[in-house]
Formats: C-alpha cells, sequence, structure tokens
C-alpha cells in the first residue's frame, strides 16, 4: 500500500484485524497526521476548549441563536489545517478517509442518543464546486451512519480563508433552501470540516429554523 500523501510504500503488517480496518492503512509512519482530539471542558454552545467549561466570550456576544450547540473532533492546529487544505486546496479527495472510523465514532459520543437524526452538510457554491470537484462536508456526512440529505444551496462568495475575523462576522447569509426536498421531522445535525467564528454554521441554522426546523445541531471535523 502507498502512503496517501508521499506515496512510498507503508510497511504493514497484513492481518485479518488490518484487512477489516482499511480506513487504518492510508499514511505511512512519517506522513500521518498528528491531530489532536477535543477532550476534557468545553464550551457548552460552540465546543471550544476552556479551562472551566463555561461560556466562551464569542457565545455571549453572539445575538439570536437557531443552533443548539456545536461539537467537534480535533483541535484546528497547524497539522490539522495542513490535512484540510491538502483535501481542500489540493485537490486530494481521499485525505480524510483513514479518519472515518474516528469521525463516526466522534459523531456518535456526541449525537448517538439522538432519534431520527438527519445529516446536513454545509454546501459549497456551484463556482467553488467546479473549482473544487467536491464539497469537504459531504465527505465527512458520508463516513456518518446516518440519513444524509442535501437541504441547503449557497450563493457564491470569496473563500473565507481571505477574510479577516470582522469580516466573516459581517457576512450576509449566503444560504438558501434547496427546493424540492421535503423538510426531515426529526433533528438536523449540520455538517462542516472547521468552526471558527462560527459564521458558517449559523448562517445555515438560521435559514433552517425560518424554515420550521426546531432542533438544530451541528459536528464539525475541528475547532
Amino acid at each position: 500500500m502507498k502512503c496517501l500523501i508521499c506515496f512510498t510504500d507503508c510497511d504493514q503488517v497484513v492481518s485479518w484485524r488490518s484487512l477489516g480496518n482499511r480506513q487504518r492503512l492510508g499514511y505511512c509512519a512519517d506522513c500521518e497526521p498528528k491531530l489532536k482530539k477535543l477532550t476534557g471542558l468545553v464550551c457548552p454552545d460552540c465546543g471550544r476548549s476552556m479551562l472551566a467549561g463555561e461560556v466562551c466570550h464569542d457565545c455571549r456576544e453572539r445575538k439570536g441563536k437557531s443552533l443548539s450547540y456545536n461539537r467537534s473532533l480535533y483541535h484546528y492546529d497547524e497539522a490539522c489545517k495542513e490535512l484540510l487544505a491538502l483535501c481542500k486546496y489540493r485537490y486530494h479527495y481521499h485525505a480524510l478517509t483513514p479518519l472515518k472510523r474516528e469521525i463516526n465514532h466522534g459523531f456518535l459520543q456526541h449525537y448517538g442518543k439522538l432519534k431520527r437524526v438527519t445529516l446536513v452538510p454545509v454546501p459549497v457554491s456551484t463556482e467553488r464546486m467546479e473549482e473544487r470537484l467536491f464539497n469537504q462536508s459531504a465527505l465527512i456526512a458520508s463516513m456518518i451512519n446516518r440519513p444524509v440529505l442535501a437541504l441547503l444551496d449557497k450563493h457564491h462568495t470569496e473563500k473565507q480563508a481571505l477574510k479577516t475575523r470582522k469580516e466573516r462576522l459581517d457576512l450576509a447569509n449566503p444560504f438558501y433552501l434547496t427546493e424540492g426536498n421535503p423538510l426531515p421531522k426529526g433533528p438536523i445535525v449540520l455538517i462542516d470540516d472547521v468552526y471558527t467564528t462560527g459564521t458558517t454554521i449559523h448562517h445555515a441554522a438560521n435559514v433552517l429554523k425560518t424554515a420550521g426546523i426546531s432542533e438544530i445541531y451541528s459536528f464539525t471535523l475541528a475547532r
């Protein structure tokens, strides 16, 4: 097997366990992303790591709230940024594939008790899809053992990475409901790659709330 990043041959001991655990067979020892899981106390609203587990400053300042809360799997550190850049900007669609088991397990830890839950990936615009060829949020949703429904579309905007924090917070809502899809009756969990200011997730949640969905959560790969 070749490493997903450097394409060198990986030394693997073949066993029945390894054959049934293929999502782990993706990186050599040098290239395997050194991701840090979010553990311990977090902000109850956005899932940010907090020493005392109190509501963080950003969430206290946020006006209006359609989202019940967000939970994330990893710290958004340099290792995580590098992995997501490989996936999103260098067209490496399979870079996240080895994380499938951890993503599914992390989701179930936070939302496994929700009944009749539907996953809604945060969409990218048509223009961004033509440029990137896939939606990383839909990819993450596909790794979770729950129904997925594309309820939202997005107007084209400049890349978030090119905006300052203030510019992100001041963005007009770019999301709108997709035509033709009936709204599910159970809770919704929005799926995205990163929660930073929370603007993207909250904009998406606002559209769903206005449409009549009362129970909305989110799950992101990183925070």
